[in-house]
């Protein structure tokens, strides 16, 4: 999910809009999902929204991009007054754009679907602004997975990786048997998804908090940091596919076809695995990464309704009622690889993986460890998520120390 594609438009066509126009007026989904897996996804969709009686079509020009692209080529729509009627977003961009007035509110669909009640707290906080509900929480993808190929793990005689030295003994046996040990791509992203495991994982869920949730780390907390640079600068000596330049689902196809023994990847890697026919547990094992047991860092995609007078208020309270129905949410995560945004989700139908994670989120809801993902700009704001990003990237590269780095955060914090 860090290397995108951009993105191709959704059309839905209200039947009752067409009955009555001569020209239907089209409703525009604006997203990003653009890997095998993510297709599979957006076509679980359509099929649900075509059972609604909306008829789909999707047209658009599809090319290489990135988050940063995506999210300019959104603004730069809004800007000139040809925006979507809707959109994939990150939750970061949730307050952005309802600070430029752009958004639609949504608390009536909210209200009358129990929303306050079924979506977890810290979802809700990405969700809502000043008590509004502004966008639409469509699932939960963890980001504090790791996943291994059955095979080589079986051929290595791995035990269930627990705790960090369990990890390391595994990627040792790995290279010493001539394999590719941890699959990662140049993408700063990836190298943040690594970062903020590896951190959950030296200072738990408090320090976690403290740290990247509410920016106020501690001098201990900078002790513990440096702990994190050091497994960081460990981790990048077993990364051999670093330079390499790959997407993400490019790592996870490493593992997929037995090139690599391991991924940190987020649970979006099961959309790929589902979509090449792979089964967890046979040809795959995914596992909460050393010592973040407990902890779900997540992301959670959200849709945003805009405001304008192409579609009626019906269409937009139908579409933003389907997204968030518990038969939408269940097929759309099943094959997408995420948890449902409900806490009263069923899990039947559920790979070993996916019930593991709904288990997880109910879990975190309770306990207060459902920690926004850093890497995925949920933690923070979007100005400290991208000073973040070099730093981890230049440090995990080798171009700066573990000293260096350090104190560029610490720069990061006294500046937000």
């Amino acid at each position: 999910m860090l290397k995108l594609v951009l993105p191709a438009l959704l059309l839905l066509v209200s039947p009752l809009a067409a009955a009555q126009d001569a020209e239907p007026v089209p409703f525009e989904l604006y997203h990003w999902w653009g890997s095998a897996g993510e297709r599979d996804a957006v076509d679980a969709l359509q099929r649900y929204v075509e059972q609604l009686g909306v008829r789909w079509a999707e047209s658009g020009r599809v090319q290489q991009s990135n988050l940063i692209g995506y999210r300019q080529t959104l603004a730069q729509r809004i800007e000139q007054g040809d925006g979507p009627d809707a959109a994939v977003v990150l939750s970061t961009d949730v307050r952005q754009l309802m600070n430029s007035n752009a958004l639609l509110l949504l608390d009536d669909v909210a209200a009358a679907n129990d929303w306050d009640e079924v979506v977890p707290t810290a979802v809700q906080r990405l969700s809502r602004v000043e008590g509004h509900w502004v966008s639409i929480p469509i699932n939960i993808h963890s980001t504090n997975w790791i996943w291994l190929n059955a095979a080589l793990a079986h051929q290595l005689d791995l035990p269930v990786l627990d705790t960090w030295d369990d990890l390391i003994v595994a990627l040792e046996k790995a290279r010493q048997a001539g394999l590719v040990p941890l699959a990662i791509g140049d993408e700063a992203g990836q190298h943040m998804l690594l970062f903020e495991a590896v951190s959950a994982g030296v200072g738990g869920a408090e320090f976690y908090r403290r740290v990247f949730l509410q920016l106020k780390p501690t001098e201990p907390d900078l002790e513990l940091l440096k702990v994190v640079f050091a497994r960081m600068r460990e981790l990048s000596d077993y990364a051999q596919t670093a330079g390499l330049g790959l997407r993400w689902n490019e790592a996870t196809a490493m593992v997929r076809t037995g090139k690599a023994l391991a991924q940190l990847q987020g649970s979006w890697a099961i959309a790929e695995f589902n979509h090449f026919g792979l089964v967890e547990g046979q040809d795959y094992h995914c596992q909460r990464f050393p010592d973040t047991q407990g902890m779900v860092l997540f992301n959670s995609d959200q849709i945003v309704v805009f405001r304008n007078q192409r579609t009626s208020d019906s269409v937009r309270a139908a579409f933003a009622t389907a997204l968030m129905s518990p038969e939408v949410q269940r097929e759309l995560n099943i094959t997408k690889g995420a948890a449902p945004a409900r806490v009263d989700a069923v899990a039947d139908g559920f790979s070993g993986c996916g019930r593991k994670a709904i288990h997880d989120v109910r879990m975190g809801n309770m306990r207060g460890t459902l920690l926004e993902s850093i890497a995925m700009s949920g933690a923070s704001p979007m100005s400290v998520s991208h000073a973040f990003y070099p730093v981890v990237s230049s440090h995990f590269r080798g171009e700066i120390s573990d000293q260096q780095a350090l104190k560029a955060l610490e720069t990061v914090w006294v500046n937000q």
